[in-house]
Formats: C-alpha cells, structure tokens, sequence
C-alpha cells in the first residue's frame, strides 16, 4: 500500500509539473515576440553599418509585422533599398512613410534624391524647387537643388540658386564648387555665342 501511494504522489507531482511547463503565463507569448522582434532589429541594424544591406534587408522585413518597429524598420528597409540601387522599392516604402507624415522633411528629401537616381529627373527638379520654396533657410535642399540643375545643365535655373546659396550660406564647402562650374559653363555659353 505505501509503494501504491508513493506511486501515486510520484504521479501527481510528475502531472503536475508537466502542466504547470504547458500553461503559459498571460502576456508571456507576447513578451516573448516582443523580444525576438528586437533581436531581429539589432540584427538588421548590425548587418546595415557593415554596409550588408541585402542582409539588413531580410531581417527589417521580419520587424514589420511588429507595430512597435513597423515605422522604424520601414524607413530603413527603404535606406537598404537605396544603397542597392533598388529605387522603385525605396520610392514605395518612402512614399508611404510621406503619407503617414506629410511634413517630415527627411522623407521629402529621400524621394527627391530616389527620383532623382532613378533617372526620374523632372520630378526630382520639381520636388527640390518645392522644398527651396517650402524650407528657404535649409542648406542641404538648396545645395541639392543646385546641384541637381547644374547636373541637368539648366545653370540658367541654378544662377539664381546659387546666388542665394552663396549669400545665406557663404561658409558653404560647396560655394567654391559651384562657382567653378559656373566659370566652365559661361566660359562654354560664350564659345558658343562666338562661333554662332
């Protein structure tokens, strides 16, 4: 009788340590993605400063589908896109991201620079324009704007442009840039006019 009790006592606690490992603890499961979620993201991001954007990639996509990186991730998922050369995906993801924050300056000037790598150059022209109009006292949009007519040689557009930039901002590095490429295309417009 007492091997029959101990048996089953043994059992009991066998059963109740069995039960005990398969009953999950309310919120546990969603700690637990919350978790894998940030281990997936400091992967991602680990793989995007060594420059493995295919990898970094793979592991943003998987923090998509958590509503606390879904934002986060987006938007790197689409710099990733960009350092592949992978435009119409990164124009996507950042058009999207314009959408949830229309006056986020950061987005409006990385689907300029997409559309204008993308060859997309008129639209980019006019997203520049738009911006130098909307942030008049912003450096980097003017520079980008100018160097963006210049590259589609409309300096005729960037003259005045450039004036601006070298007034507001003279300590600017790219003011003797501009000036020098300015020189060449006046220099190239009188040749012209010579042998017309």
């Amino acid at each position: 009788m007492k091997k029959l009790l101990q048996s089953v006592l043994l059992a009991g606690m066998f059963f109740s340590i069995v039960s005990c490992i398969s009953i999950s603890v309310p919120g546990e499961e969603n700690r637990r993605m919350n978790n894998l979620n940030a281990e997936y993201y400091n992967i991602a991001e680990a793989y995007f400063s060594l420059k493995k954007y295919d990898k970094a990639a793979d592991y943003y996509k998987l923090c998509l589908k958590n509503k606390e990186t879904e934002l986060s991730a987006k938007y790197q998922l689409a710099r990733c896109y960009v350092f592949s050369s992978k435009w119409s995906d990164s124009e996507k993801l950042f058009s999207e991201l314009l959408e949830r924050d229309k006056s986020n300056l950061d987005l409006k000037l990385s689907l300029a620079y997409v559309h204008a790598m993308s060859g997309e150059l008129e639209a980019a022209c006019n997203e520049y324009k738009a911006l130098s109009l909307e942030y008049p006292e912003n450096q980097a949009v003017l520079e980008n704007y100018i160097t963006l007519l210049m590259n589609m040689e409309k300096s005729e557009e960037a003259a005045p442009q450039y004036a601006v930039l070298k007034e507001k901002f003279p300590d600017s590095k790219l003011v003797s840039t501009y000036s020098k490429q300015f020189e060449v295309n006046e220099n190239k417009e009188e040749g012209e006019n010579k042998n017309n």
